[in-house]
């Protein structure tokens, strides 16, 4: 219990940047909400990965240890890992919000209607990060499926975005290559997030840790029933 204790202090309660980034998902949770722009598939989304998850937590990647895993990366590692998050939440979030800021104040629909999928599944995302990472019942494994998940889903979401800002008459000036540059931008980034880190670092690095942890508890095991 006394080692549980000294493990939660050492592990910090939330970074400044995480806290501005969930009071942002609040606000934009609530903004779309209020306003009723939220699609319906993106919400049926939203509810499948949640349930898919949580039997995958249940039925085939149930804890191992009894304390939360250990942070994926350490020291300088973790530093630049906390840079390429502050990255994304500037490119995923922090640019989009402002598009439809913008777009509230032109009445632009049309703007919403493509870029609200992106930045609501980005909302339900670090949401579900957030609810996970906290918890002790979910292991190394599905804490990797929930960015995985949403990634390859939002991509989509992307994709339709930059159809319907490439579609647009030209005339729009500065604001429609602003429109169209942050489309491209979180295309490019997110496909790089997942194509080359999620996938082929984090994941296996995940499953990594899991089957290692797995295996020595089933070795103490087996030494206290010889």
């Amino acid at each position: 219990m006394a080692a549980k204790n000294e493990q939660e202090k050492a592990r910090p309660s939330s970074t400044p940047i995480r806290s501005v980034l969930l009071y942002a998902c609040y606000l934009a949770a609530i903004f779309y909400a209020s306003d009723g722009f939220i699609p319906i598939p993106e919400l049926q989304f939203a509810a499948f990965a949640s349930f898919y998850l949580f039997a995958l937590a249940k039925l085939a990647f149930p804890p191992v240890t009894a304390t939360r895993p250990p942070q994926a990366y350490t020291g300088f590692k973790l530093k630049i890992l906390r840079y390429y998050v502050s990255v994304a939440a500037v490119i995923g979030l922090v640019l989009p919000l402002a598009l439809l800021l913008v777009g509230l104040y032109r009445g632009d629909r049309q703007l919403f209607r493509s870029v609200v999928p992106h930045t609501a599944l980005l909302v339900f995302q670090i949401m579900s990060e957030r609810v996970a990472g906290s918890s002790d019942a979910v292991s190394f494994p599905i804490r990797a499926f929930v960015p995985i998940a949403y990634n390859a889903r939002r991509l989509f979401t992307i994709w339709s975005w930059m159809d319907v800002e490439f579609a647009r008459p030209g005339g729009g000036g500065g604001w429609e290559r602003f429109a169209k540059f942050v489309a491209v931008a979180n295309m490019v980034f997110w496909s790089f997030n997942l194509f080359c880190f999620l996938l082929p670092l984090f994941l296996p690095l995940a499953m990594r840790s899991y089957y290692e942890h797995a295996i020595r508890k089933e070795k103490l095991e087996t030494q206290r029933i010889d």
